[in-house]
C-alpha cells in the first residue's frame, strides 16, 4: 500500500499551537481497543485494578519528572483516562507531547515488566487534548472529571450501560457536526 494511499487520522491537536507554552491542558489518554483494563465503576464509586492503581500512581508522578509540570483534577475510568495538566515555564523542557508520551510510556513499561508480557501495547497511539481558555472552560473541565464516574452507566464505551447519554444519542443523530465559527 502507498504511503499517500492510507488513511488519515482525525486530527486532535490545534495546528500552529506551541504546546510547549506555558498553559494548562486538559487530556483523555484511551486504552488500546477500549478494554476495560483500569478498573470498575459501580454506583458512581471507582474501584481501580492493579493496572489502575499504576496508571494513578504515574499520573502523580509527573511532577518529580518534569520540572514546571503540575497536576490538576484527574480521573481514571475503566478504559481511559482524563487529567489537567500545567506547564508553566519553557525553561522545563516540557511539552505536552513530551509529557503525555513519557507518561504512557512510563505505565506500559513498568506494567509490562510486572505482568512479564514486554512489548504489549496498552495505549492508542493519539490522544486528546483541549487548551484550557479561560476561568469557565476551567470550571466546566474540573465538573467534567469529577462526574465522569457518575456518568459512566451512561457513557457510550461502557459495555453494560443502561441508556445512552443524551448527548451522545443527539450527536449520533447528526450526519454531520455543524461548524464553528
Amino acid at each position: 500500500m502507498m504511503l499517500d494511499k492510507l488513511p488519515k487520522r482525525k486530527q486532535h491537536h490545534l495546528r500552529q499551537y506551541d504546546y510547549s507554552a506555558a498553559g494548562l491542558y486538559f487530556v483523555t489518554i484511551c486504552i488500546v481497543k477500549h478494554r476495560m483494563l483500569l478498573g470498575t465503576i459501580n454506583e458512581g464509586r471507582w474501584k481501580p485494578s492493579r493496572l489502575g492503581k499504576l496508571v494513578e500512581h504515574c499520573w502523580q508522578d509527573i511532577p518529580n519528572h518534569w520540572p514546571g509540570v503540575e497536576l490538576d483534577y484527574f480521573v481514571v475510568m475503566p478504559n481511559h483516562f482524563h487529567g489537567l495538566i500545567s506547564i508553566s515555564t519553557r525553561d522545563s523542557n516540557a511539552s505536552l507531547p513530551k509529557v503525555v508520551q513519557s507518561f504512557k510510556a512510563a505505565v506500559t513499561r513498568l506494567a509490562n515488566k510486572q505482568a512479564n508480557t514486554a512489548g504489549r501495547k496498552l495505549w492508542q497511539e493519539n490522544y486528546y487534548d483541549h487548551v484550557v481558555r479561560d476561568d469557565d472552560d476551567l470550571a466546566r473541565i474540573r465538573k467534567y472529571i469529577i462526574e465522569n464516574p457518575l456518568a459512566w452507566h451512561l457513557d457510550r464505551e461502557n459495555p453494560a450501560r443502561i441508556a445512552l447519554n443524551p448527548f451522545y444519542a443527539y450527536i449520533d443523530t447528526m450526519k454531520e457536526l455543524p461548524r464553528c465559527s
